[in-house]
């Protein structure tokens, strides 16, 4: 991916789960369920919502940083210009501020 090129970059099917705390029925908490959507080159993208409902898990999931709440996972996949993203692509072309 060239830096003039223009991306688009996609998420499907996006499930990421945390670790639950010692006690609970099960080992992970998927915290968000299904999400799917783009961002096109040249526009503005707004994550909006209440507290806890997942925003910064979204942009942790985009942004390939599962390693900022240990023991997560993500089912799902990311893509940018339809090529599915390895581990470290995504801070050669992409970044969010918080």
């Amino acid at each position: 991916m060239g830096m003039s090129e223009e991306l688009t970059a996609q998420f499907r099917q996006a499930n990421p789960s945390l670790p639950k705390k010692a006690g609970l029925p099960a080992n992970k908490k998927q915290i968000l369920h299904g999400l799917s959507g783009f961002a096109k080159p040249g526009q503005l993208m707004a994550v909006m919502g209440a507290s806890g409902s997942g925003k910064t898990s979204l942009l942790n999931v985009l942004g390939q940083r599962l390693g900022l709440s240990p023991g997560s996972t993500m089912t799902g996949e990311v893509r940018c210009n339809n090529r599915k993203l390895s581990k470290n692509d995504f801070g050669a072309f992409g970044g969010f501020v918080q």
